[in-house]
């Protein structure tokens, strides 16, 4: 669960920040390309640890699990709502398992994880984005002034 508050919260703040230090072009606002790039190649590269923890979370019902046409038949539906209930009613923990199966366990979950690899480029283009929009010269002064903090 840490993962996926971490990953939602650095793609938002990614986000944000790149839209707060923008460009403006001919009037046009364009989102900062080094906060875009990190935002970008976070997402890449961590994706799949949210699938993963959806997995984990979830456990191996979501590729086991009743369809949805196993309720149709009225006494089946009672079992499945009855077995899957805890603190949560059967029907709310089967929805959300349904949903978990779509994100992890379907074909969209393949879709996306390819999505990810490749929809915005390669994650080699993003770092090569990030270097090119990254200023260098701010880093480096940075070090020199705390290692030679009298210069």
């Amino acid at each position: 669960m840490l993962d996926m508050i971490q990953y939602k919260e650095i793609m938002t703040m990614s986000s944000y920040t790149a839209a707060m230090f923008c460009e403006i072009d001919s009037g046009i606002a364009v989102p900062n390309p080094v906060y875009t790039n990190i935002g970008k190649l976070y997402s890449n590269e961590n994706f799949y640890r949210l699938i993963n923890g959806l997995i984990e979370i979830s456990g191996g019902i979501i590729v086991t699990m009743p369809s949805v046409e196993d309720l149709e038949n009225r006494q089946n539906q009672r079992y499945i709502y009855k077995y899957l209930a805890s603190m949560a009613p059967g029907e709310y923990r089967f929805n959300l398992l349904r949903l978990a199966k779509e994100l992890a366990g379907s074909n969209l979950a393949g879709y996306m994880l390819t999505l990810m690899a490749h929809a915005e480029g390669s994650v080699e283009a993003s770092k090569i984005g990030l270097l090119r929009g990254y200023n260098v010269n701010e880093a480096r002064d940075m070090i020199r002034k705390i290692l030679m903090p009298g210069d």
